[in-house]
């Protein structure tokens, strides 16, 4: 399956999803370090993000793929890493969708559907991404429309009240959410994607869409429930959900429009089960021919 290519819109749609897959979940964490500045912060990040992917294409084009080198490093801490984002959808399930459901129940079907996911290669796991980037638009676009008749500036604060250090830590958190994910194209060769000479303006275009999407949804926190108010709070978006739902009085339709917000997460943990698959029989095939090396011959 390797001569299977990947369009340069399909790669597009992945890079988007990694590069916004941590939002939901650690997206307080820089409004705690950066409060009424965060705005800024992002900003600040974005353009830092844009410096720092010039290394990962660099990589990329010189072929240095993670597949190859130190699997046997690189399977365990992929392991560690998929099982925590499953720990956080499935908090984040029972928290927001499922209140009386099983934490283990609610994993269990995360796995069953990443498992789904990572029967495909690579270029069908960019494909689907694709497809999941045309319902977040539809989704992302409902909740602009929804928030537009509750934007108020009544909690807006005077920017650059603590200095210039809080925003200098949420910038640096911000491009670490949204850069990190990203070194898994790592695994995606430059060669597979078509048109190959293109694929670095689309990267580009996908981080900073991204990043101006994340931006967005920062600013509708803030002309809406609030900064101070998103602090406190685990899941900060989700205010905006509830914002809109209670307005327009569809609790339940708003919850399930809403579930768009896991796209992100379930393309990332489809992702990471198709590289551990890779990266699994990768060792056992070095296993093999290790140990056949080894055989005296008969």
């Amino acid at each position: 399956m390797e001569h299977q290519k990947i369009s340069t819109l399909q790669l597009f749609s992945l890079v988007f999803f990694l590069s916004h897959a941590f939002f939901l979940f650690w997206g307080n964490t820089i409004i705690k370090a950066s409060g009424n500045d965060t705005l800024l912060a992002c900003l600040l990040g974005t353009i830092l993000n844009i410096f720092l992917i010039k290394i990962l294409l660099w990589l990329r084009k010189k072929n240095i793929n993670s597949p190859k080198i130190g699997n046997y490093i690189l399977l365990p801490l992929f392991l560690l890493l998929t099982f925590v984002l499953l720990q956080q959808m499935s908090h984040f399930i029972q928290s927001n969708f499922l209140e009386q459901g099983n934490l283990l129940q609610i994993g269990i079907l995360l796995i069953l559907i990443a498992i789904i996911i990572s029967k495909r290669n690579i270029p069908q796991v960019a494909s689907l991404a694709f497809l999941c980037l045309i319902i977040f638009c539809i989704g992302f676009a409902s909740n602009i429309i929804g928030m537009v008749p509750l934007i108020t500036s009544d909690h807006l604060k005077p920017l650059l009240t603590n200095g210039i250090i809080p925003i200098l830590k949420g910038a640096l958190l911000f491009s670490f959410h949204t850069i990190l994910p990203l070194l898994l194209l790592l695994f995606v060769p430059y060669h597979n994607v078509t048109p190959k000479e293109k694929q670095n303006k689309y990267i580009y275009f996908a981080l900073i869409i991204s990043n101006l999407i994340t931006i967005i949804q920062y600013t509708m926190i803030s002309f809406g429930p609030s900064i101070l108010a998103a602090s406190t709070y685990t899941y900060p978006y989700m205010l905006i959900i509830h914002k809109i739902s209670s307005f327009v009085n569809l609790d339940r339709i708003g919850y399930f429009i809403s579930l768009y917000v896991l796209l992100d997460s379930t393309i990332l943990l489809g992702f990471m089960f198709t590289l551990i698959k890779m990266l699994w029989f990768d060792i056992h095939n070095h296993f093999e021919k290790s140990k056949r090396s080894v055989l005296p011959n008969h």
